[in-house]
């Protein structure tokens, strides 16, 4: 089999870079052009962060795992949500994704809480946490898909 560049690795390297992670070492990595150019790559942070970069149809997420866990990763938006960072209901009420470039400066100014969210001693607590808030912002998407569909069944008599 041949191997093939990886694009989105080359531009989340340099996105790592210019939002001040330099020091970081790449875990895995993995790059499928024949289906929509998914793939995704994870990456050691100093200290027990990894960070996972994910593109899915085109489109980033930040997801991050201690590294006591790896396996396990949180949702940057969850994670948010659950440390409360933002609202559910700003995530649901989005128009459009955040930039990943954005989302990571986020890690960077949040890196030592979150330190303290993924340690060995509080990750339980967190993991907690995280579930709930992905059950809350899944709850609240299908509320406003319900209101979308009521709102179009009303316009539609």
């Amino acid at each position: 089999m041949i191997a093939r560049e990886n694009p989105l690795l080359t531009n989340w390297t340099r996105i790592l870079a210019a939002v001040g992670i330099s020091e970081s070492e790449l875990l895995s990595e993995r790059y499928d052009p024949e289906h929509f150019g998914d793939g995704e790559a994870s990456f050691r942070l100093s200290g027990s962060i990894i960070v996972r970069l994910v593109r899915e149809r085109g489109e980033d997420f930040v997801e991050i795992a201690a590294r006591s866990a790896p396996g396990e990763r949180f949702r940057w938006d969850d994670l948010c949500v659950a440390l409360g960072w933002r609202k559910v209901e700003d995530v649901v009420g989005r128009t459009r994704p955040i930039p990943v470039e954005q989302e990571l400066a986020e890690v960077v100014a949040r890196a030592s809480e979150l330190e303290t969210a993924v340690a060995v001693r509080r990750l339980p607590s967190t993991r907690k946490a995280v579930g709930e808030a992905g059950e809350q912002r899944e709850r609240a998407f299908l509320e406003k898909l319900q209101r979308l569909a009521d709102a179009h069944d009303r316009g539609s008599d």
